[in-house]
């Protein structure tokens, strides 16, 4: 695979001050990239993970977007729509606990809000459908609390999905430069 060097600094990211290369990976559009972004999203170590670690973490999700929108690959997809319910994350056996919660609950809850955010990126037609089930009240206590948490960044990823499937994600950048400039 042509892109082994960026696949093995996922094994480094977590000292990197930024999830690059996951994302480098998700924009290059490989499908040898997806089960290695899968294996780092869900690799980890008990305890409070270190910033960096927690940044990459989520890149790669979002990189999964990117991903899915260049290639549509159905491995990707499934995965993010599966991750938009935090408690996939116990039944993935994910551990590490973000920097930016209290609890394990509320790190599997923000992941889930990245996957969100990965699928709104893919503008394939299945995530749309995926994010509209987010506003439909279902599920567990910890579903429906986190359908709360995300019911303004759901209105916003969805909008944001359909301007991406129309314009692209080139032309998406390119009409919102502040986006870039975060």
């Amino acid at each position: 695979m042509p892109f082994q060097p960026v696949i093995r600094l996922l094994g480094v990211a977590r000292n990197l001050a930024n999830g690059f290369p996951a994302r480098l990976l998700g924009i290059i559009g490989d499908e040898g990239s997806v089960d290695p972004l899968i294996a780092f999203v869900e690799a980890g170590e008990d305890g409070r993970l270190s910033r960096p670690h927690y940044v990459a973490k989520t890149s790669a999700l979002m990189a999964m977007g990117y991903l899915i929108n260049k290639t549509g690959i159905e491995k990707a997809l499934n995965y993010l729509i599966e991750s938009l319910d935090p408690d996939v994350w116990v039944e993935r056996k994910t551990t590490g606990i973000s920097p930016f919660q209290p609890a394990i609950t509320e790190s599997n809850r923000d992941l889930s809000k990245y996957a969100l955010l990965g699928l709104a990126l893919s503008a394939h037609p299945s995530a749309a459908g995926a994010l509209r089930s987010l506003q439909e009240p279902t599920g567990t206590q910890n579903q429906m609390a986190f359908q709360a948490q995300v019911s303004d960044i759901v209105s916003e990823a969805l909008q944001d999905h359909e301007i991406i499937a129309s314009e692209g994600l080139v032309d998406y950048y390119r009409n919102n430069k502040a986006l870039i400039d975060k």
